[in-house]
């Protein structure tokens, strides 16, 4: 080989040896996240998901968590079964509804307990005491925490169901509706509540007393099909909630504001009802029996009741938990 040609084949192996390098550093290095799509009702008691999201603790465990707005858990956990997402916010009570039909639906994890569903009355319509509800138009949302808390509040305080007119609405209805005058009163949670008194002021009065409020969860539900082919995911998603919690924990004012903005309430209005809510990840030892009984209370409440419904034991998954403060 003369030396032009030995100076051309080294220019190309050079050139070869440079594509091929240039190439390996082109290679992309794989950082996809695991994407989790959540039905968030945007109550209060949803912050733990709010907040880690904002302060990125899931992206430390390399999940990219999507929260979809919704307005109730119902809807929630329709959006599970209709596959727009895959794991739902919603109390024991519109699950139980679901439940008794998809047994196959699980909660895997608490991650609130609030005491805020209360009613919220308007004080220019005679009411000024729990007996002056009676034969008065009270707002309340179908199948959801806002309805049996509703019912509790009548039981507790003497009323019967019969003694007020009730009016289906949707929780973002409600507090125009009672401004309008097309309600006297309305059932809800947070912030639905503070909205109201911000319409109304002082001609709104809130029944807080807690023989009067009816107290709840929040959990986590998913299919059992999602759960067993993705529980390493959900292990992580749980420890980031843990983590969460800590956060919440030791940052309140962090915390609020972050809840605030998205809830869309007030910092102040916030920090006034924040010890309504105990953001703590957990299964409750008792939460078979509460389960249990909003089971009872939904079948009485369905058009067609059902003669066998699922053992409420079954309807738990607890391995999720565990593992997830265990490994």
């Amino acid at each position: 080989m003369n030396k032009k040609n030995l100076a051309l084949a080294t220019i190309v192996i050079v050139a070869l040896i440079a594509i091929t390098v240039v190439g390996k550093q082109r290679t992309p290095i794989s950082l996809e996240r695991k994407i989790i799509t959540i039905a968030d009702t945007r109550a209060i008691s949803t912050a733990l998901l709010q907040i880690a999201v904002e302060k990125k603790f899931f992206d430390k465990y390399g999940l990219d968590v999507k929260l979809l707005p919704v307005q109730t858990g119902d809807e929630a956990l329709k959006a599970v079964v209709g596959k727009s997402a895959d794991i739902a916010l919603a109390a024991v009570t519109p699950y139980a509804f679901l439940a008794i039909y998809k047994p196959e639906m699980k909660i895997f994890v608490t991650v609130a307990e609030s005491h805020d569903d209360q009613i919220i009355a308007r004080k220019d319509k005679g009411i000024s005491k729990q007996s002056d509800l009676k034969g008065k138009k009270v707002g309340y949302a179908k199948t959801t925490v806002s309805e049996l808390g509703l019912e509790k509040f009548l039981e507790t305080n003497g009323l019967k169901k019969e003694d007020v007119q009730w009016v289906n609405l949707k929780p973002l209805a409600m507090p125009v509706a009672l401004l309008s005058g097309d309600i006297d009163a309305y059932s809800a949670w947070e912030p639905h509540l503070s909205n109201g008194i911000k319409i109304l002021g002082d001609k709104a009065i809130i029944f807080d007393a807690p023989k009067d409020t009816y107290t709840w969860q929040m959990n986590l539900i998913a299919d059992e099909s999602y759960i067993k082919d993705n529980k390493d995911t959900l292990e992580k998603l749980v420890k980031a909630l843990i983590e969460t919690e800590k956060f919440v924990s030791d940052n309140k004012d962090a915390s609020v504001a972050i809840t605030a903005n998205h809830a869309n309430i007030p910092v102040d209005t916030l920090n006034n009802i924040w010890s309504k809510f105990e953001f703590k990840v957990n299964l409750r030892s008792d939460l078979a029996y509460i389960i249990k009984e909003n089971l009872l209370w939904a079948n009485d409440r369905r058009e067609t009741k059902s003669n066998k419904l699922p053992d409420a034991k079954f309807l738990v998954d607890i391995s999720i938990l565990e593992n997830a403060k265990t490994h």
